[in-house]
């Protein structure tokens, strides 16, 4: 039996456990669970094995190089959004309150007003905003009166 137990452990140092395939994504209740199909290899052989990359895989960057709008990108705005919002409001009294009428504050904070292109007021479009817009936001069916009261 030690016998056994010895050429398993000499068995188990020529060998070693690779990760392989996609991992397999697993949700129990508010759990998410990762697992990788793991594959015995011989020691040596598996950090000779190149790692294959396909080139035509999604890219993570959403501006490549060679695009147009990388340039623009990587010099940056010559004056930032919130630089500009700075500037007004030295300029106007009262900037994003009710009682400043030229700017509408709804817009100013949510990025969204609910009058849309009825409201009388300037809305302040930046050129790059991390504010998702959903058309007709406020023009849709609506909500009952009881959602309605849980957002307040």
């Amino acid at each position: 039996n030690k016998e056994e137990h010895a050429d398993k452990l000499e068995e188990d140092e020529e060998w070693e456990y690779v990760e392989e395939g996609p991992a397999e994504i697993i949700w129990q209740g508010n759990e998410i669970i990762v697992k990788k199909k793991r594959v015995r290899v011989a020691k040596g052989s598996a950090r000779r094995q190149p790692i294959e990359e396909d080139d035509d895989r999604p890219t993570s960057n959403p501006l490549p190089p060679q695009s147009a709008a990388f340039t623009s990108y990587r010099q940056g705005p010559s004056i930032s959004a919130q630089e500009a919002l700075e500037k007004v409001a030295q300029q106007t009294p009262n900037f994003g309150t009710e009682q400043d009428k030229a700017h509408c504050p709804f817009h100013l904070k949510t990025g969204a007003c609910r009058f849309g292109q009825r409201c009388s007021r300037v809305h302040f479009y930046p050129d790059k905003s991390c504010t998702f817009l959903i058309k007709n936001m406020y023009n849709g069916p609506g909500l009952t009166l009881e959602q309605d009261e849980g957002l307040e």
